[in-house]
């Protein structure tokens, strides 16, 4: 936390309970602090009321598009190549998405198998998809 006034450090750490400074006065941490075990985030939205292979077929999908546009590109006129930016901009997004809701998953309990498997599933997929 960035403090904008000039109150010293030793000042500010007596806010502190004597329970919670380490030696030195500054807050001390125990393993809880240290585990974020208490940390979950709402990750339901990055998902829009879809599952995670539903977003994947989706990128699938929309992968396939912008690789039958291969060759194609220096024939289209303004509107032809602003469509094909949109696609490939909804594709991004999608497989982020995705990635991340995944990834803070699986960072939310990594000792969690079930959400392992998930963060693994969706590398998986999302390397095949992106790197045809």
């Amino acid at each position: 936390m960035l403090h904008d006034d000039l109150t010293p450090i030793s000042a500010r750490t007596r806010a502190i309970p004597a329970e919670r400074r380490a030696p030195d006065g500054t807050a001390a941490l125990d393993d809880a602090d240290r585990t974020a075990a208490d940390v979950a985030w709402e990750l339901d939205p990055l998902l829009d009321g879809r599952d995670v292979d539903a977003l994947l077929d989706e990128a699938g999908a929309l992968a396939d598009e912008i690789e039958a546009a291969r060759g194609t590109v220096a024939g289209l006129d303004a509107a032809g190549l602003a469509a094909l930016m949109q696609q490939v901009a909804t594709f991004e997004e999608v497989l982020g998405r995705v990635g991340s809701y995944a990834g803070l998953r699986f960072a939310e309990d990594t000792l969690d198998a079930e959400r392992g498997a998930l963060m693994a599933k969706v590398q998986e997929r999302a390397t095949t998809i992106a790197t045809r």
